[in-house]
């Protein structure tokens, strides 16, 4: 199954990419969004962010499958 989903990743996006790198992406992004979000609740957010994914902490979550380079790029 999970050769067929980078398959149907790769197809769709000509490159190669996994669906594990979807996790990535979807961190990444999620967390541009709070950060571009001007709201007092950010906190939550980065709880939420980080439930959300199955981990333990906020910073597991950060340092682990945010891309730093990639925000600066979306900023």
């Amino acid at each position: 199954m999970k050769v067929y989903l980078n398959k149907v990743i790769k197809d769709n996006t000509k490159r190669y990419t996994t669906f594990h790198s979807l996790r990535h992406s979807f961190a990444t992004y999620r967390l541009k969004d709070i950060l571009d979000d001007n709201i007092t609740v950010q906190t939550y957010n980065f709880i939420e962010l980080s439930m959300q994914m199955g981990h333990q902490t906020p910073e597991m979550t950060i340092n682990k499958y945010v891309h730093n380079d990639l925000l600066e790029l979306v900023k």
